[in-house]
């Protein structure tokens, strides 16, 4: 029995909204990165961690404004990350066809945000807006 599900049995979710929704948690009570949780940067876009450690480096300001004044799943969030979309093309993967869905991105970049905050401010400064 799990006192915080009451009469469900099991929940599933994408283990990636997961991440992000306890990414977003951690960056916002300003939980100190483990060494164990930064990956080794690389200028090859892969994955949807590349791009959002991508934009975070470029457009850092933008990231935290999104968290900052939107809330997952909102209107407000698809109207935000739609102004940013026009910045997201350098960190995309050449000749890949993607579909990005707003709270995706939101709880990609704010995993990039927490992130970001194990790197030295003085590398975080130079790619903020």
């Amino acid at each position: 029995r799990n006192v915080c599900m009451r009469d469900f049995v099991s929940a599933a979710l994408l283990r990636s909204t997961l991440r992000g929704t306890i990414a977003e948690a951690l960056y916002e009570q300003q939980v100190p990165v483990p060494a164990s949780a930064v990956v080794p940067t690389s200028d090859t876009i892969r994955t949807f961690h590349d791009f959002a450690r991508c934009y975070v480096s470029a457009h850092g300001a933008t990231a935290q404004q999104l968290l900052a004044t939107t809330k997952l799943g909102t209107r407000e969030e698809t109207a935000f990350v739609r102004t940013m979309a026009n910045d997201f093309g350098p960190c995309l993967p050449e000749g890949v066809e993607v579909r990005l869905i707003p709270s995706d991105i939101r709880l990609a970049l704010a995993e990039g945000l927490w992130k970001s905050a194990a790197v030295p401010a003085a590398s975080v400064a130079e790619g903020s807006e």
